[in-house]
């Protein structure tokens, strides 16, 4: 479907029954009754009765074949490559696995939940392009935001939770502005749930033995709110300057010196990125996204440089007068960055950042910006990562 795009359509007649049943098929899963005695020590706590009568009681447990849910998650997988790739030929077809999708959101597996998440954000956009006139539309859009919403702060599997997160970033990217407008409080306080650490999956106690790995997964879930957020400001424009402004102490928060090296790198890449999306509306906004940028100029982490590195630069885009007084102390501060033992990432990035502050006009000649010295940026040069500027 990826290489052949709206070529796969003569491949649906045959190709959607088999996910539809998969999507819908039980048979992996086989139900067990038995009793047991709750008074064995194999059975210790099952039975919280002091009558020796309930002593034999009856369990219900259940097998599943791994392959069952992996096959689910597959199939919901094709299914939202399908709806990207396969054109309006996909119309009758994509109403016909809707609602096993929107099932498989309350799955009880993590990976089928996850991936019916990002499958039903891509259907929105799929048919509001292409089958916009169905009075359903509006009805499926509710429906898929609400359980989106809801898996994002209620789940207890924090890769659903991240999934979920990535689905709502994907709905405002595939879905217009017009459409998406009334849903924004509902995504706004779903990140900022997780964004406070309050969602479920957060509060609750780790299982896993691996302390690295738990801290992967916080991470992850982090990562990801701050990208969901990135998109609806990117859908949005100049027009979600007030929605964050509510969001900025918090944001300020996640990147104050104190934090975690993971809570300051999305703190400080979401500032940067939504300052970009917003444009000169971010100009009540930047003396304080500003000393966060300066500050994390010097930060220990290359993650936070880099990403402070491209937010200067970006401010000073968006927002050149407001900039211009400060630029002598903001190309002093990039000075380290352009040394041959930085992190190639961090020297393209304040490279770039240097480049968008003379496009910007407040550095360069006829300007009070100082420039680096020629070889300084000979050192840089060819760029590693990010070649554009």
């Amino acid at each position: 479907a990826e290489i052949l795009e709206e070529g796969i359509s003569e491949a649906l007649p045959a190709l959607v029954p088999k996910i539809y049943h998969t999507l819908h098929n039980e048979d992996g899963i086989l139900e067990l009754d038995r009793h047991v005695n709750t008074t064995s020590t194999q059975f210790a706590g099952l039975n919280d009765s002091s009558d020796e009568e309930d002593d034999d009681q009856a369990v219900r447990g259940m097998t599943v074949k791994t392959s069952l849910t992996d096959e689910k998650a597959s199939a919901a997988h094709l299914a939202g490559v399908l709806s990207k790739k396969a054109g309006p030929s996909f119309i009758q077809h994509g109403w016909q696995l809707f609602e096993p999708i929107l099932h498989g959101c309350s799955y009880f597996h993590d990976e089928v939940r996850g991936q019916s998440a990002k499958t039903a954000a891509l259907f929105c956009g799929f048919f509001t392009q292409h089958d916009a006139a169905n009075p359903k539309v509006q009805q499926v859009l509710g429906e898929v935001a609400g359980r989106l919403f809801e898996m994002t702060t209620t789940d207890d599997s924090k890769e659903v939770c991240s999934d979920s997160l990535t689905a709502v970033g994907t709905l405002f990217e595939v879905v217009s502005p017009a459409l998406m407008a009334s849903y924004v409080e509902g995504a706004s306080q779903a990140i900022m749930t997780v964004l406070t650490e309050k969602a479920v999956c957060q509060t609750l106690a780790d299982d896993e033995d691996d302390d690295e790995e738990s801290e992967d997964h916080d991470g992850q879930v982090m990562d990801t709110a701050a990208e969901a957020f990135e998109q609806v400001a990117k859908c949005f424009g100049s027009g979600f300057a007030q929605t964050f402004a509510t969001f900025l102490p918090v944001f300020t928060k996640m990147a104050k010196p104190s934090k975690a090296d993971n809570s300051r790198v999305a703190g400080t890449g979401v500032l940067a990125e939504v300052s970009k999306s917003l444009g000169p509306a971010v100009s009540p906004y930047l003396n304080d996204i500003g000393a966060i940028m300066m500050r994390g100029l010097g930060d220990d982490s290359q993650l936070v440089r880099r990403n402070c590195a491209y937010g200067c630069g970006v401010l000073a885009m968006c927002s050149p007068q407001q900039v211009l007084p400060s630029v002598n102390a903001i190309l002093a501060a990039m000075q380290p960055l352009l040394q041959k033992n930085e992190e190639a990432g961090v020297r393209d990035n304040a490279v770039s950042a240097i480049c968008r502050m003379i496009q910007a006009g407040v550095t360069g000649e006829g300007t009070p910006g100082a420039l680096p010295s020629p070889h300084r940026f000979q050192d840089c040069l060819p760029g590693q990562c990010h070649c554009v500027h």
